[in-house]
């Protein structure tokens, strides 16, 4: 049975058998063209699992990464410069997670990419986010950007010292607050992400 099976798989009909009795030109042909078929089929299955391993690669970085990624840097990962591919990819991961009912969304933010919780289910784990997400000093110097919206980087030092920057190198990473040039210095405002975090 198991050369017959192989006989099959190459094109080639058994020349009798005493079940099924001598095999015919018609039943020659049907059998050539399932092996056709799944030739085809079988060409595609390693293009579909390489499709399948780049979306995994995406989803592990994005998982893994504590800031936004760009196209460009997850398209270096899986190989592939054209960042609308990315993008393709991320929308396919998006609607697997909608499917199953996951949690779970990938944003696409100013910075790039980034995987976060639904906003439905991100007052249960609110807490635990922002305390892993962003460090103490970070938190404070936060909350004093937000109280002076438009505050000058260079007046927050002459207040905070110097610390102050690498704090807001932090944040402006983390997509917590924008820098905008004005002149030799900086003006720092929260963005949409701050407000989603803490004022939702």
């Amino acid at each position: 049975m198991e050369e017959e099976l192989h006989d099959i798989m190459e094109g080639e009909a058994p020349e009798e058998d005493e079940d099924f009795g001598e095999v015919g030109e018609g039943e020659v042909v049907i059998v050539s063209e399932v092996n056709e078929v799944l030739q085809e089929e079988m060409a595609k299955a390693p293009k579909k699992q390489e499709a399948l391993e780049e979306k995994k690669v995406i989803e592990a970085a994005l998982f893994i990464s504590a800031k936004p990624l760009t196209a460009f840097e997850l398209g270096k990962l899986i190989g592939v410069a054209a960042p609308g591919f990315v993008d393709a990819k991320i929308q396919e991961l998006n609607q697997g997670y909608e499917k199953i009912g996951s949690s779970l969304l990938i944003s696409k933010e100013t910075a790039g990419y980034i995987m976060r919780v639904k906003p439905s289910y991100a007052d249960a784990v609110a807490p635990l986010a922002k305390e892993s997400e962003i460090s103490k000093g970070a938190l404070k110097m936060l909350a004093y950007i937000s109280k002076h919206e438009g505050i000058k980087q260079s007046d927050m030092v002459k207040r905070l010292g110097s610390t102050v920057y690498q704090y807001v190198k932090e944040l402006v990473e983390k997509d917590f607050v924008e820098k905008k040039r004005q002149g030799r210095t900086s003006v720092l405002h929260t963005t949409q992400k701050f407000k989603e975090y803490f004022q939702s």
